[in-house]
């Protein structure tokens, strides 16, 4: 049996740790894009919308234009066991009702988004609260 040579033990170790890391890092895939996390505000934000409006006794919801979306942090996670993000950032929102246009800068935002199977498309997730539950739940909607 030969024996090899320490540099290139060294070597093929530091090769083999430099592929594992590799992998890791592949493994959990790019965040969404900006385009991605401005149509889940979008949802998010009509979502809320749609919740007050009859409490505000509004006869049409108002038009909604997201601009500027700035991504600040993502953190990878499982939601579901499916690849997720806990994405924040900032983001500016122009509200247009039939009388009044209402404008607001540098918004602060968090999202949870979901990666589907394929990682072709995402889900808009928000965690349900259920009490007594140790398993942390989730609705998804389709982006």
């Amino acid at each position: 049996m030969t024996k090899l040579p320490s540099k290139l033990i060294v070597t093929r170790v530091f090769a083999l740790m430099f592929l594992v890391l590799l992998s890791a890092c592949t493994a959990i895939g790019p965040g969404p894009s900006r385009s991605v996390v401005q149509e889940a505000l979008r949802i998010q934000i009509s979502q809320t919308q749609a919740q007050l409006a009859p409490q505000l006794n509004l006869s049409s919801r108002p038009e909604l234009e997201i601009t500027r979306v700035t991504i600040s942090a993502e953190k990878p996670l499982l939601i579901e066991d499916l690849q997720g993000f806990k994405v924040q950032g900032f983001y500016d929102l122009t509200v247009t009702f039939p009388n009044q246009v209402i404008k607001q800068n540098k918004k602060f935002f968090e999202l949870y988004l979901q990666r589907q199977k394929r990682a072709q498309t995402w889900r808009l997730a928000r965690p349900l609260k259920e009490a007594g539950e140790q398993t942390e739940k989730w609705a998804t909607y389709a982006i």
